[in-house]
């Protein structure tokens, strides 16, 4: 699975600021820097590559939330197909609103409505999962995170915890617009 970061590019961003030539410490770093803005996020940043089905809840009768995905080849709500032209996908065109390519994140019903059954998984989505390319505000984050860990090697601290009040700011700018709605407590 590709990285949001390679060793390299940490050793180049960093030059001598970092404590080691570790490589084995240096991926660790970059792994922490991974899960610290994937559990900010509430979203993995991977490049999309194959299809594959999933299975989801719905909470409401015409949206459904979704994991990040590039595309969408098909849809079935309680066992029966759904037809394209009967869903939309969204953010529509894939593309914030400041014209940024994005993942989808959610399909809406044009006509019908989602099977709803209590807490039962009644829409399956074949889709190519994941962004068309990591952010690079993320990748500079990473870079931020992954320096900050280096510099306490700690182990047992490879989290965010301890990012300076500057970089605490410079990443949680970086990320904010990358949060999904579950990552603020809302959906």
């Amino acid at each position: 699975m590709p990285r949001y970061l390679t060793v390299e590019q940490v050793k180049a961003y960093h030059r001598n600021e970092i404590p080691t030539d570790d490589d084995e410490w240096i991926e660790a770093a970059i792994d922490a820097a991974e899960a610290t803005l994937d559990q900010a996020c509430q979203r993995r940043f991977v490049v999309a590559t194959t299809a594959t089905a999933r299975v989801y809840v719905p909470n409401s009768c015409d949206r459904l939330r979704i994991h990040d995905c590039t595309t969408v080849t098909a849809v079935s709500n309680d066992g029966t197909t759904v037809a394209g032209a009967d869903y939309q996908l969204e953010p529509l065109n894939g593309l914030s609103w400041a014209g940024e390519s994005r993942p989808y994140e959610e399909i809406v019903l044009k006509s019908g409505w989602w099977y709803v059954d209590g807490r039962e998984a009644t829409v399956s989505v074949t889709a190519t999962w994941g962004w068309s390319a990591i952010p690079a505000r993320i990748v500079q984050a990473a870079l931020i995170v992954a320096k900050n860990v280096l510099l306490k090697r700690d182990e047992e601290k490879l989290q965010l915890i301890g990012l300076s009040d500057r970089d605490s700011t410079i990443v949680n700018e970086a990320i904010a617009h990358y949060r999904r709605v579950e990552a603020w407590g809302i959906g």
